[in-house]
């Protein structure tokens, strides 16, 4: 979970920064949240890159294997 005090877009950057290290369900859900989060505090300028984020991570999501229990 973000932490409050977080710079949205510093947090924004980071996410970017490490976009391709994010490979597992858990973790793509994680930056999902955060961006979520955090695209209703950003200024209008940033919310193209940020969606454009989640719209990767979202395709990267949907291509993974399922596993047992989990939709």
């Amino acid at each position: 979970m973000l932490d409050p005090i977080v710079n949205p877009l510093e947090k924004l950057q980071s996410i970017a920064a490490n976009a391709d290290t994010l490979t597992s369900a858990s973790d793509i859900h994680a930056a999902l949240d955060d961006l979520g989060f955090i695209s209703e505090m950003i200024e209008p300028e940033f919310l193209d890159a940020a969606e454009e984020l989640i719209a990767l991570l979202a395709e990267r999501l949907t291509k993974l294997p399922p596993r047992d229990g989990y939709l």
